[in-house]
C-alpha cells in the first residue's frame, strides 16, 4: 500500500496522468473518420468553371511553394513537380492559397486500401485556411484540372478528406462528386486498421420483411418507427416511402453529445406513437448499441435490429445481414447501385439471419413462435 500511494503522488505531482490518458486516446482507442469519394474527371469536363477571381494553374519550381506550405518536404516538391504528377495551385490575391496533386499512386498510409489502376489517381490537396474549401474552391481545382488529366488518360480519381459538414456530404451527388462511403480508421498501438463503411439506401423490401417479422413476435404493432444514421443511410425515395406506408422515420445523425441525440429521437417516436422500432445500424450505432438498448427498454416497446450485436447488448432480436466488408474501392464499385448510393443488401442476397434474445422476449412476456437461429418465412 505504501508503494502504491507513493506511486499515485509521483504521478499527481509530475501530472503524468493527463500524458498517459492522452496516449491511450491516441494510440488504442483513437478513431478517424474519413469521407471516401469518387470523381468523374470526364464529367467534369462539361461542367462551367467560374474562377471568382482566382488563378488555376501548374505549379513550377519558381512557385515560393516551400514558403507558402511549409508541411511539403524538399523531397514531397520534387516528386510532385514531376510529370508523372498533375500538381496545380491555386493563386488567390496574387499569392498561393492552396494546391492540389494527383497522383498516381495512393499515400502509404492508405496505399493497402486504394488499389488504383492505370486510368485512376489519388487526390491530394490542401488549403492555407480550412474556410478556402467551404468557399468552393475545392471544386474551381478540381473543375480546372480536368481537361489536362483526362487529355492524359485519366477518368477517375478519389479523394479522402475527414467529414465534418455532413450535410454538405449528403449533398455531394448533386455536385457531381459522388461518396463511397466513410473510411473509419483505427489506430490501436501504432497498426492502422481500415474499415469501410458504403453509403446504403434504405431498402423497403428489407424494413418490411423486418416489419414482418417483428409483427409475428407481436402482433399488436400496427406502426413501428426506423432508427437509422442518415449520415451513413440515404433517406428514401418517394416509391420507397410508398411501399412502407405507416412506418416512422426516425434519423439520428452524429453527435458530440450522441446520447442526447439519440434520445431527442426516441422522445420523437414516442410522440409519433409507434408501438415497436427497427434500427439499421452503421458504425456509430453500434458503437452505443448499449445506449440504444437502454432506451428502448424504457420506452417499453419491441424492437427488430439488423445485427447480432444489438442481441448481444441485450436487444430483442435482429433480422438481416450485413453489408460485405469491402477490401478495396474495386469491389466498392462493383457493388454499387446504379444510382448513387450502395444499396443496403435485401433479406434474399445474403442468407439473412435471426437471432433472438429468450431472456429479452421472457422480460416483455412474449412467446415467440420461431426458433432463435432460424429464417422466418414472410
Amino acid at each position: 500500500m505504501p508503494l502504491l500511494k507513493d506511486g499515485l503522488t509521483y504521478l499527481r505531482e509530475h501530472r503524468l496522468r493527463p500524458t498517459l490518458r492522452k496516449v491511450v486516446r491516441t494510440y488504442v482507442v483513437s478513431r478517424q473518420r474519413l469521407l471516401v469519394v469518387h470523381i468523374d474527371m470526364v464529367e467534369n469536363t462539361k461542367r462551367p468553371l467560374h474562377m471568382d477571381g482566382c488563378e488555376v494553374r501548374r505549379a513550377s519550381p519558381d512557385d515560393p511553394l516551400a514558403g507558402a506550405f511549409p508541411h511539403l518536404t524538399p523531397s514531397t516538391l520534387r516528386k510532385w513537380l514531376r510529370a508523372d504528377h498533375f500538381f496545380y495551385v491555386l493563386v488567390r490575391g496574387g499569392s498561393l492559397a492552396g494546391y492540389r496533386c494527383l497522383s498516381m499512386k495512393a499515400p502509404p498510409s492508405v496505399r493497402g486500401f486504394f488499389k488504383l489502376r492505370s486510368h485512376q489517381l489519388f487526390v491530394v490537396d490542401h488549403f492555407i485556411r480550412p474556410e478556402l474549401r467551404r468557399l468552393g474552391l475545392s471544386r474551381i481545382m478540381q473543375f480546372a484540372m480536368a481537361h489536362d488529366v483526362v487529355a492524359r488518360g485519366f477518368s477517375e480519381a478519389f479523394a479522402v478528406v475527414t467529414p465534418t459538414n455532413y450535410d454538405e456530404i449528403l449533398s455531394g451527388p448533386r455536385r457531381g462528386v459522388m461518396r463511397i462511403g466513410t473510411l473509419v480508421r483505427t489506430c490501436r498501438l501504432g497498426r492502422v486498421r481500415f474499415a469501410l463503411t458504403p453509403v446504403m439506401a434504405l431498402s423497403s423490401e428489407l424494413i418490411l420483411r423486418q416489419l414482418a417479422v417483428l409483427k409475428q413476435a407481436v402482433p399488436q404493432v400496427a406502426h413501428a418507427g426506423v432508427l437509422f444514421n442518415p449520415t451513413a443511410v440515404a433517406p428514401p425515395t418517394e416509391t420507397q416511402e410508398g411501399a412502407t406506408g405507416g412506418i416512422t422515420l426516425l434519423p439520428v445523425r452524429d453527435a458530440v453529445d450522441q446520447v442526447r441525440k439519440l434520445d431527442e429521437a426516441f422522445v420523437a417516436g414516442r410522440d409519433a406513437g409507434i408501438q415497436g422500432l427497427i434500427v439499421l445500424s452503421d458504425p456509430m450505432m453500434k458503437e452505443y448499441r448499449r445506449v440504444i438498448v437502454r432506451l428502448v427498454e424504457r420506452l417499453h416497446i419491441p424492437a427488430i435490429y439488423d445485427a447480432r450485436e444489438f442481441v448481444a447488448a441485450g436487444g430483442l432480436m435482429s433480422y438481416g445481414a450485413p453489408p460485405p466488408c469491402f477490401a478495396d474501392i474495386e469491389s466498392t464499385m462493383a457493388y454499387r447501385d446504379a444510382g448513387k448510393t450502395v444499396d443496403h443488401p435485401s433479406p434474399d442476397a445474403r442468407a439473412p439471419r435471426l437471432d433472438v434474445n429468450r431472456k429479452g422476449a421472457a422480460a416483455l412476456g412474449l412467446t415467440l413462435p420461431f426458433a432463435s437461429n432460424g429464417t422466418v418465412a414472410c
